[in-house]
């Protein structure tokens, strides 16, 4: 749900990024000084920099936004200041980095204020709580939510234009509920920001259905719990994005060894193990290593799952336990933090 983009299969946006370059450097070669160009580039960089830091290529991607900051900042496009303002907040959300968050979310929040823009600080106030769950501020975090709920619902027209960040919104009070444990009150929040997000905005819909799945896994309702992540996997055949895929994978395979599906229970493992590092997130991370510790301990009192994994987890429960601990954030996954405490005292 960090930043809802149109559907572009990654071959395709690289070839038009390569072309495009072409282009821009032969107009830039007859028109050494030209506003139109400058704007031109504006656009095309904050693009280039736009998709590296969905996949996980942070490097590439925080140069060209940087770039593109600083631009805008001289050619006076505030749009575009925020604009890169908020894809450095998704970056520093995306490595849990809630210090890094902060610094670029204050600046977008005073540019927006300064300039009036009440849509942006609605999304703004959204992010805010996102940053106050980081930090495990729970009530403020809400309050928050609910600030942005309201400042994007004045008018229908607006809520209509911002669905996907109510949507968002929601689904964030979802998660402080499940962070508290209190799985029941989370689902319905869940559910609202599923019916609220359209469904073509794969990237945060799929989130919302991993959520909702993992709020059934801990409430032990393994088929509805399978429902939802099969419904997440399906939206992840339709875009390029590996955000939450270690996650929804590793729950996939916990709740198929619940529903008895070994043989695709350990597929998903493997493709968790798979994909975890890609974007380089320590809650994706201790997701997979939480799945590795819950499946290692099922197998060693169930030998028709150690037949499945015995190959696949080599090492002692209790060793994918720490690796989990290590990882997980302690705001953003008490859920998984809790289970492993209950499980494993020793941790």
């Amino acid at each position: 749900d960090l930043d809802p983009v149109p559907y572009v299969s990654r071959d395709k946006i690289d070839a038009l990024f390569q072309n495009l370059e072409s282009d821009i450097r032969a107009f830039r070669a007859a028109h050494s000084e030209s506003k139109e160009l400058e704007l031109l580039e504006m656009q095309f960089f904050y693009l280039k920099g736009r998709y590296p830091i969905l996949e996980g290529r942070y490097e590439e991607g925080v140069g060209n936004i940087t770039w593109v900051i600083e631009t805008s900042r001289r050619l006076g496009r505030v749009d575009y200041t925020l604009a890169g303002y908020k894809q450095l907040i998704f970056y520093f959300i995306q490595i849990d980095d809630a210090d890094g968050m902060k610094q670029n979310l204050d600046l977008a929040l005073d540019l927006a204020v300064q300039e009036n823009n009440h849509r942006e600080i609605g999304v703004l106030l959204r992010l805010q709580g996102l940053y106050h769950m980081m930090t495990g501020n729970y009530e403020q975090a809400e309050k928050r939510l609910l600030e942005s709920i309201n400042a994007l619902t004045v008018t229908e027209s607006m809520a209509r234009s911002y669905t996907v960040n109510i949507a968002a919104s929601y689904n964030y009070i979802g998660e402080i509920l499940m962070e508290k444990e209190d799985y029941v009150q989370a689902l319905p929040m869940f559910s609202k920001a599923i019916s609220l997000c359209p469904g073509n905005v794969f990237s945060s819909l799929s989130v919302f259905y991993i959520n909702a799945g993992k709020a059934s896994f801990f409430q032990r309702d393994y088929a509805a719990a399978q429902a939802f992540l099969e419904k997440a996997l399906a939206l992840y055949g339709q875009f390029d994005s590996f955000w939450r895929r270690p996650t929804m994978n590793s729950y996939l395979a916990l709740t198929l060894v619940k529903n008895r599906n070994l043989s695709a229970a350990r597929r998903h493992l493997l493709a968790a193990q798979k994909y975890m590092w890609q974007m380089k997130n320590p809650s994706d991370q201790g997701s997979v290593f939480f799945s590795q510790a819950l499946i290692r301990a099922w197998a060693d009192q169930d030998p028709e799952v150690g037949r499945f994994f015995d190959e696949l987890l080599p090492d002692p429960a209790l060793d994918y336990g720490r690796l989990a601990l290590k990882h997980l954030s302690r705001w953003l996954d008490r859920p998984e933090i809790n289970s492993l405490l209950r499980l494993f005292p020793e941790l």
